[in-house]
């Protein structure tokens, strides 16, 4: 580990004074052509060069927010992916058109342009081509008029032309050319150069499983089987399938049967409040709100991630983040009059407590506390963007539904919290509310036409590349949709997939601060700082408070897993056969 991180942070110092490369690329567009899509290539010019993490698009006046937000979010997350901090880097891009540019059907061939040049790459695009957009996490989306853009770069010569995988089927060949399925902006980025990007994948990464969630998968089964006479036989019959299941993996997959005991209890208690009240449901479990509220505070306030000389343990960090919101969300709803929100807010704190003292048990990896800290800045910067993002990507009308998702309020009013938590050096709330809203975004963006497939073999791949600070919850979360798509008796259940694409888009969301923690180890360049507060691009003014320049590079300490206290379930992540 020690010394993956010395050579990055010998890349890194010397990109500060690399020179400018430069490219150019056939993007992709359509236009309106009677009742269909007429497809174009707009040819444009791409810089990546030494600076403080600006974005120029020329002509900037004829390019709209949906293209600024998701070309700045790629250039971000790439240069991420590459272990690198963007401010080292100023990206140009230079659309060689006279008319109006939008959409981000570019941004994933963008990011993908971006990961090659920052990690020592030069490629050459004379043959290939691509469309498709960025996700949060750098998964490439579907785009409108994949077909007459793939016929529009046959007309112009490319032979390579790259597009969503779910787009792919069915889709013509255009004169000849091939056109390749790519998942990611790292699947996108090894077809365009034709190299192997980050040969070292496919190691496994373990992640013990403390008791708790074990001891506690038994307790929610009790609280359910309470339940269960107050419900309608439908509800009945569903509940105690799910109780059952959970107690026959408590003892070898105590994560995943806590999971399913709490999804057994939500639903036994949502029911419970509609036909009986919540008066009702704090008797049959003996414990009310405030208790649990107790409780879970108590908890939170009872574990430290810190192991002292400027060290963190980072399971510890990443499991407290996970408890801290989950109170936090808790005690938001706790005085709502509505009986559904005090049930939410009571069976939140249940969570929130069971993360908290897993994070007892749980250590990790040990990291320099500062780079945690950073870690958390970047991300919250960058979830800003990444609300700027889908919000311009949405037709008007449906704005307001997605700003008001999370119990009424906005995702500006969470990012907001965020930022507060921040700044009061908070950094755990922070974190955890962060990777909250930026799971929500991904999940939305993802969830209505990506393949169950893509995103299990990109956790996999995007797990190992962000390194295992970060490896709780994210791991107990793709070990739980692994769980689904490999049960033959759940396959085809309703919601199954969607539950799969809502794991996995967690999983995700809890990888990026991974990220971000590699390219925090970077020395900032002079300047960063208020290069940082600048927001380039219209990116909300997230402080960097926490991510001044730091001459001195700390050496990460290797890796030391606590396993004594672990549970006999150890989550272990290989790549799919």
């Amino acid at each position: 580990m020690a010394a993956v991180f010395t050579l990055a942070l010998l890349a890194l110092a010397e990109a500060a004074y690399a020179e400018p490369v430069t490219l150019k690329l056939g993007l992709l567009a359509v236009k309106p052509q009677g009742a269909g899509y007429e497809g174009v290539v707009i040819d444009t010019v791409v810089s990546l060069a030494p600076g403080q993490g600006r974005l120029l698009l020329e002509p900037r006046d004829l390019v709209d927010d949906s293209t600024r937000y998701s070309t700045l979010l790629g250039f971000i997350l790439a240069t991420a992916m590459a272990g690198k901090d963007y401010r080292l880097y100023d990206m140009t891009v230079q659309f060689e058109t006279d008319t109006p540019v939008g959409g981000p059907s570019a941004s994933g061939f963008l990011a993908a342009t971006v990961l090659l040049l920052a990690l020592g790459y030069a490629p050459h695009y004379e043959e290939a081509t691509m469309t498709g957009m960025v996700s949060p996490s750098g998964l490439v989306l579907s785009v409108a008029g994949v077909e007459a853009k793939a016929a529009a770069a046959a007309r112009h010569g490319y032979r390579l032309i790259l597009v969503p995988a779910q787009e792919a089927a069915g889709l013509k060949t255009p004169g000849g050319a091939r056109v390749v399925p790519v998942c990611s902006v790292i699947d996108a980025a090894s077809q365009l150069d034709n190299v192997t990007l980050f040969p070292s994948l496919g190691r496994a990464l373990s992640v013990p499983v403390p008791p708790v969630f074990g001891r506690d998968a038994e307790r929610f089964a009790n609280y359910t089987e309470q339940l269960l006479p107050l419900l309608d036989n439908a509800t009945r019959a569903r509940v105690a399938r799910l109780v059952e299941e959970a107690r026959a993996l408590t003892a070898k997959r105590p994560y995943v049967a806590a999971s399913l005991a709490f999804t057994a209890l939500l639903q036994a208690a949502n029911e419970t409040i509609a036909r009986h009240g919540f008066s009702v449901l704090e008797q049959k479990l003996g414990i009310t709100l405030q208790e649990a509220l107790e409780e879970a505070r108590r908890a939170v306030a009872g574990v430290s991630y810190e192991a002292g000389g400027g060290l963190c343990y980072a399971w510890s960090f990443a499991s407290l983040a996970a408890a801290s919101y989950r109170l936090y969300l808790a005690e938001h709803v706790s005085d709502q009059a509505a009986p559904y929100f005090r049930a939410l807010s009571l069976l939140r704190a249940l969570s929130a407590r069971t993360w908290a003292e897993a994070a007892s048990t749980l250590r990790g990896p040990l990291v320099p506390c500062s780079y945690l800290y950073k870690a958390a800045a970047m991300t919250l910067h960058y979830t800003h963007i990444a609300a700027d993002y889908f919000i311009s990507i949405l037709d008007k009308p449906f704005v307001r539904v997605f700003t008001h998702l999370i119990d009424n309020r906005t995702i500006r009013e969470w990012l907001s919290d965020a930022e507060n938590a921040l700044n009061n050096g908070d950094y755990l709330l922070a974190v955890g509310l962060t990777v909250y809203v930026l799971s929500e975004i991904e999940f939305r963006m993802d969830a209505p036409n990506t393949a169950t497939q893509c995103l299990t073999e990109y956790a996999e791949r995007l797990t190992d590349l962000a390194g295992p600070a970060f490896a709780v919850p994210a791991l107990y979360y793709h070990n739980y949709a692994l769980y689904f798509t490999a049960n033959e008796s759940r396959k085809g259940e309703t919601g199954e997939a969607l539950t799969v694409v809502k794991l996995e888009t967690a999983a995700l969301a809890w990888m990026v601060p991974g990220l971000f923690l590699h390219a925090a180890s970077a020395p900032a360049p002079t300047g960063a700082a208020e290069a940082a507060t600048q927001a380039p691009i219209g990116a909300a003014s997230t402080p960097y408070l926490l991510v001044a320049a730091e001459a001195l590079l700390l050496a990460v300490v290797g890796a030391a897993a606590a396993r004594a206290a672990a549970g006999r379930e150890k989550i272990e992540y290989t790549r799919l056969p």
